[in-house]
């Protein structure tokens, strides 16, 4: 597969011969290091996320063609499916199993398929989002949202408003504002589910806010 190719020259590896001095190829580096990571051995999550750089940019780019055949260009936009592919290859370092073969086809081709789901599910999402408007965390949601006079004056429109607002945001927004009212997990959490670190996670909730206190105040149309 093409995808594979391009990774396999980025890490200037070919499958699955031996390097110079009998040492491991990059092919079987790739794969060591999934096994490592997979044993929950310390730095090999970070330097295997770091190996598949190249193919989750490539994948990536390919899901964002994909988006735009499906009409979700306003939707997901490249970075928003760049951290939707790091997030898939973070959740297969746990499924990875030796038996399963080499760990670059293990990767690319669920990686793919992943991100193709991830598309199905966004072209089938409905333009709202069902939220429990009564619950504590959506009023957190709201609370952080700031000054009253950015938020609809009529507290009865505030919860199909704050819907379409929601609906509005790009994925990556939603999910930073998901796992962090919804389920209320602390930015520490919250990075640990996304691959980021705390800061990005506090920039991210920051924009995503700002982002959605925005569209609440902007004139409906």
């Amino acid at each position: 597969m093409a995808y594979m190719a391009d990774h396999m020259a980025s890490l200037g590896g070919t499958p699955p011969q031996a390097g110079a001095g009998g040492g491991l190829s990059a092919f079987d580096e790739l794969t060591r290091l999934a096994a490592a990571a997979r044993r929950g051995e310390a730095g090999a999550r970070t330097a295997l996320l770091d190996r598949l750089a190249p193919l989750v940019r490539g994948a990536a780019a390919r899901a964002a063609v994909r988006a735009r055949h499906l009409q979700l260009g306003a939707v997901l936009d490249p970075d928003d499916l760049q951290q939707e592919a790091r997030v898939i290859v973070l959740r297969l370092m746990d499924g990875y199993r030796e038996a399963a073969g080499p760990a670059l086809p293990y990767f690319s081709i669920r990686l793919r398929a992943k991100l193709e789901q991830h598309l199905r599910r966004e072209a089938r999402r409905p333009a709202g989002r069902r939220l429990l408007w009564d619950s504590d965390t959506t009023r957190a949601l709201v609370d952080a949202l700031g000054p009253a006079d950015l938020l609809p004056p009529d507290a009865g429109m505030l919860a199909p408003a704050l819907e379409t607002a929601v609906a509005a945001l790009s994925a990556r927004q939603r999910r930073i504002l998901f796992l962090a009212y919804w389920l209320d997990l602390p930015d520490e959490a919250t990075g640990r589910r996304l691959g980021l670190g705390v800061a990005a996670v506090r920039q991210a909730r920051y924009r995503a806010l700002r982002a959605l206190r925005a569209r609440l105040a902007a004139p409906p149309v």
